[in-house]
């Protein structure tokens, strides 16, 4: 055992690939903050679901000052694919893989990379922003919490990385208004009514948002997969 690795992601349902993969798992209060703990790639993890953007820096504090034990920190979930190479499903690992670490098989013949991974402000919806971006930045997707909660841990001296699995490819245009709609960022919980009457309001939208909902099992399956082997290198002490 190296310590605690904290994994962090924004919303519940990107966490639950890497549950089911965690032995001994239990709900624990760290700080004030639910989190569940248990073991991973014979390692013990605390996983957390922080919320979207800024609204993560919260509970991230409260964790680090709590848990002392706390050795690495993964921020890890869905990204928006600026690579036009990457498909739905891929998964990015930044800023590169750690020494000992063996790739899985991945669901639907998906790749893991390393990588650059872009902190932004919001969705980034538009394809042609997402072009842009790429061009702009070489990163090969974007997120909206890593630059919100790995400052904290760094003013720690507790290193941290990303991973993303790519939830829309860089051709993949986003209905925006709608994924706001889903989900309420202050409560941090899903918001299924304002939901349901923004995509009577928008048919268009709702068969996109539709689309999106439906690839995001793939990229769920493959992003608890590459995370325990993640954790898996670090316990063997590479």
């Amino acid at each position: 055992m190296i310590g605690i690795v904290g994994i962090f992601c924004a919303v519940p349902h990107e966490a639950a690939s890497v549950l089911r993969r965690m032995g001994d798992v239990r709900r624990v209060v760290v700080g004030g903050v639910s989190a569940h703990e248990g073991t991973l790639g014979g390692q013990r993890v605390l996983v957390l679901a922080a919320g979207m953007g800024a609204t993560s820096s919260g509970p991230a504090g409260a964790l680090v000052a709590a848990e002392p034990g706390l050795s690495r920190l993964w921020v890890v979930g869905y990204g928006g694919g600026l690579d036009p190479t990457l498909d739905l499903g891929d998964v990015v690992v930044s800023p590169q893989f750690p020494s000992g670490f063996q790739a899985p098989v991945l669901r639907g013949s998906r790749r893991v990379v390393e990588g650059k991974i872009l902190h932004v402000p919001g969705v980034v919806a538009r394809v042609e922003d997402k072009a842009r971006l790429f061009r702009e930045t070489g990163a090969l997707c974007c997120e909206m919490e890593s630059g919100v909660i790995g400052p904290i841990f760094e003013r720690h001296g507790i290193p941290w990385g990303g991973v993303r699995a790519i939830s829309d490819s860089a051709s993949q245009q986003l209905p925006v208004e709608l994924l706001e709609a889903s989900w309420d960022a202050d409560a941090r919980r899903p918001s299924p009514g304002r939901l349901l009457r923004r995509m009577a309001c928008r048919p268009r939208g709702a068969v996109e948002f539709l689309r999106f909902v439906l690839g995001l099992g793939l990229a769920r399956e493959n992003l608890g997969r590459v995370l325990e082997r993640l954790v898996a290198a670090g316990t063997h002490g590479q």
